[in-house]
């Protein structure tokens, strides 16, 4: 039986900081790695970014989707929002903004605003998982695809689900919200050896969740006792790098 809440030896919060485009913590990337791999501990990083690099990132992801109609997949950068879609595997309440950095498939100004965040997570998502993951496609068809989530207040969700341990190895999630701010109530959620470990409390604006890519996890509702409104930025903005 799975048990709720739960402080969590599981949980591992260390200091971070980003230097020429380099995110470190303050330990060695090996003993990051291992926890995060090979003890399963959820690691976050903290004060990675600082909140005016992140906070402007809202509004240009949102006013970049309401000038571009809505889309299921695109070979360029789309965006799309699923409304608890009874075909989904984990059902969810999101809006996803997928880009593609490769020429010609991304506006400029929007790459200029977002690359240097993405590649900054890449370079540590690489150096944890010993992966070499790039945003173009090399010979075995693999790329990283950079995503930001609005999970918006009104009930933005994602249900339990998992991936596949490889080729990712790792995930990490960038938090591009502060709760009390744009958010009161929500968070991502790990199950561990039938143990929950919520981060709803410890993942702030700026921090990033290193997490082994195997492990359940979900969204719990963000802010659900208010009016859900896909055209309003309050609500909980995550950054993500899936790999395939």
């Amino acid at each position: 039986m799975t048990k709720p809440n739960l402080p969590s030896d599981r949980l591992l919060i260390i200091e971070g900081n980003i230097e020429n485009g380099q995110i470190r913590g303050s330990l060695p990337y090996s003993e990051i790695s291992k926890a995060v791999l090979q003890d399963k501990k959820i690691v976050i990083l903290k004060s990675v970014f600082d909140q005016e690099t992140l906070l402007p990132l809202q509004e240009k992801f949102l006013e970049w989707g309401k000038r571009t109609a809505p889309q299921v997949k695109d070979d360029k950068s789309f965006h799309r929002i699923d409304h608890d879609h009874h075909l989904s595997q984990a059902r969810h309440i999101t809006h996803f903004f997928n880009f593609s950095f490769e020429e010609g498939k991304i506006e400029p100004e929007l790459k200029e605003a977002i690359f240097p965040v993405f590649d900054a997570m890449r370079r540590l998502q690489n150096e944890i998982a010993s992966l070499n993951a790039k945003f173009t496609f090399p010979s075995n068809g693999s790329i990283l695809r950079p995503q930001a989530i609005h999970y918006p207040a009104g009930g933005g969700n994602f249900g339990r689900h998992q991936h596949p341990y490889e080729p990712q190895r790792c995930g990490l999630i960038l938090g591009l919200s502060k709760k009390g701010l744009d958010f009161d109530k929500g968070g991502t959620c790990f199950e561990i050896n039938g143990q929950v470990v919520n981060t709803e409390n410890h993942h702030d604006l700026g921090d990033i969740i290193l997490f082994r890519y195997d492990l359940p996890h979900w969204i719990t509702p963000i802010d659900p006792e208010k009016e859900l409104n896909f055209d309003s930025s309050a609500g909980r903005w995550t950054m993500i790098l899936p790999y395939y």
